[in-house]
């Protein structure tokens, strides 16, 4: 099957939280060809022990996330509070770099996308930026440069006719939004839109970062921007139709705010959570919705039904709250989305757990990466592609390689995994407690 979509190839991320050096994630082989087939490299588990940077690099994409999609993202003081809580403090230098692939058959391009964000006069504001492309079928094929920004100003824009327009319209903006947040209901043309723009747009759509609920304000504006680069929707591209019809699909159901025009939508993907929270809570009897006018919105509560009583979702339990809100990511992975949740495993049976790998790996149209303690999980992985890496305590990423019988679990708990720790006793713990 001919892959369509948007794929994530392999990033590199360094300068947050205690990630100091550059750590390598890779999601697929070195070879891109026309025959490109994700079937085996769809789900990546990351293990390791606390605070040696899992959850740092979910971090990493909720940050990139946001500085290509809201231009308003280094203005917000409480942003600067997180970045600040959250770059490495040693370095106070955060950097992120992705390739990621876009078409199908002959027409794959592969992008790289790099951006750097530095502390200047107490705040953070971009260092530089760029997005580079490359044909995907030949390993021979060069990157060349589609625009690159370099402390607030652009240094090469790759139609050259609008470099000067480009330019003009962005000055002494660029040290604090980037350029495609900044300029993509300017594109001139649709050559420029959906050359320049949209391919990094999709991907930051896709993506998914899941440490906490998230506001989806961000994507209703990207569908908006992309739409209105349509006057005639006679002209608009299937693949870019297609692209809409996904962003349908990556609205949240723990999203409070729907649009009129988006409720049935959303009922229907509360019907689909209803059933998936009743395999774990059987006595569920149904979601109900209760939906409020406000203006052209509507503002929805989720009601847990009980038959005897009835508890608003937003004080259940953490187990439940957690499931709802892994629901949400999962629909998005299985749908053709990049998903990234922190510790997947938390509040959820192991069974459970893995018979939910399983079903992304075998069903799923996207990506899945996922931290977790749980070794079990293992199990599922390791028939898979690059599907297990291990974080040192060094922050440096161990790629799972298969070695005769011995298996990652066993290794893993051993401490046969260089720089994970776990050649650990029981009686290493005496006098800790206070015993007597």
């Amino acid at each position: 099957m001919l892959y369509q979509g948007t794929y994530l190839l392999s990033a590199k991320i360094s300068g947050i939280k205690n990630i100091h050096e550059c750590i390598d994630l890779e999601f697929y082989k070195k070879t891109v060809d026309k025959g490109f087939d994700p079937e085996k490299y769809k789900v990546k588990g990351i293990f390791g022990e606390n605070g040696f940077g899992k959850t740092a690099i979910i971090s990493a994409f909720k940050i990139l996330k946001s500085l290509i999609i809201d231009p308003g993202y280094l203005n917000n003081p409480e942003n600067q509070d997180y970045l600040s809580q959250t770059i490495n403090k040693a370095t106070n230098r955060f950097s992120i770099c992705c390739e990621f692939l876009r078409g199908r058959g002959e027409n794959l391009t592969i992008y790289e996308y790099s951006i750097t964000i530095s502390k200047k006069n107490e705040q953070y504001r971009i260092e530089n930026e760029s997005l580079r492309r490359r044909n995907g079928n030949s390993v021979k094929s060069q990157y060349s440069t589609q625009y690159s920004v370099i402390n607030g100003r652009i240094e090469e824009y790759s139609i050259k006719d609008r470099f000067e327009e480009v330019d003009a319209a962005t000055v002494n903006l660029l040290n604090a939004a980037t350029l495609p947040s900044l300029i993509i209901d300017r594109a001139e043309d649709r050559v420029e839109f959906e050359t320049m723009y949209l391919p990094l747009f999709m991907f930051a759509a896709s993506l998914t970062p899941v440490l906490s609920k998230e506001d989806t304000h961000e994507i209703e504006h990207l569908k908006n921007t992309i739409t209105e680069q349509y006057k005639d929707p006679e002209q608009m591209d299937p693949e870019v139709r297609d692209i809409i019809d996904r962003l349908e699909v990556y609205g949240a159901v723990n999203s409070r705010v729907i649009k009129t025009y988006e409720l049935g939508m959303f009922k229907q993907r509360v019907e689909d959570m209803e059933s998936f929270i009743r395999l774990f809570k059987p006595n569920l009897q149904k979601i109900d919705i209760e939906a409020k006018h406000a203006g052209e919105d509507y503002i929805c509560d989720l009601n847990m039904n009980y038959g005897e009583y009835s508890i608003n979702s937003e004080y259940e339990s953490t187990g439940i709250r957690k499931l709802m809100s892994i629901y949400d990511a999962l629909r998005i992975a299985v749908n053709g989305g990049i998903v990234f949740i922190d510790e997947i495993d938390a509040n959820i049976n192991s069974i459970y757990l893995n018979a939910l790998i399983e079903y992304v790996m075998v069903y799923g149209r996207g990506q899945l990466c996922f931290t977790s303690h749980n070794t079990d999980i293992m199990t599922v992985l390791k028939d898979n592609k690059m599907s297990i890496d291990f974080l040192t305590k060094d922050q440096k990423i161990i790629q799972w390689i298969s070695n005769g019988n011995r298996s990652p679990i066993t290794s893993y708990k051993n401490g046969l995994i260089e720089g994970i720790p776990f050649n650990i006793y029981p009686t290493d713990f005496v006098g800790m407690f206070g015993e007597y």
